[in-house]
């Protein structure tokens, strides 16, 4: 019994797991045996919060004339290849939520095990120009110690101290100088 080509309108011999020749070798290449057809399979998200945020990834990354390509495209921050297209983007990560696309490791590019929706917060602190002591952020240290991002800074730049000693010693109290009714 001969099999036909499995693609819809495709009446070719199917040679390979069910695909003629032309759609196997599209199908090893681009991950799909109809890449390149003109007529697309609509997901209905153009308009969509995540399809935003995935063509703005892939305007920073590839569009010279991107404001921000300097921070990414010319870093070479790259979109992998599965990713170019929505469908597969979507598939990966999923609705974000009200959450940003945040890659963990800031000088890797953007793919499934490197990406995660991150809260506004951990976004901004999940920065390469953020001054790290020991793993955490100033602004963690600053939440965590009570002193301001601003005193830790000024410790650091100014006094000279080291970072664990700029967040763990503690602020001077200021004694009360009015004399006493004697």
């Amino acid at each position: 019994m001969i099999k036909i080509c499995s693609v819809n309108l495709c009446a070719v011999t199917a040679i390979t797991k069910g695909f003629c020749n032309k759609h196997y070798s599209k199908l090893k290449k681009y991950g799909t045996p109809t890449a390149g057809r003109e007529i697309k399979v609509k997901h209905g998200m153009k308009h969509s919060r995540e399809y935003k945020i995935w063509d703005s990834m892939k305007y920073r990354c590839g569009n010279k004339n991107a404001v921000n390509y300097k921070d990414y495209g010319e870093r070479g921050i790259t979109v992998c290849k599965e990713w170019l297209q929505f469908d597969n983007f979507f598939k990966d990560m999923g609705y974000s939520n009200g959450l940003c696309l945040d890659r963990i490791d800031n000088n890797k590019g953007y793919y499934k095990e490197n990406c995660r929706w991150a809260s506004h917060k951990q976004n901004n602190r999940n920065k390469r120009n953020n001054y790290l002591i020991q793993g955490k952020t100033v602004i963690e240290w600053s939440e965590e110690t009570g002193l301001s991002p601003q005193v830790i800074h000024y410790r650091i730049n100014k006094m000279g101290l080291s970072d664990l000693d700029a967040v763990t010693t503690p602020l001077l109290k200021k004694h009360n100088k009015e004399k006493s009714c004697q």
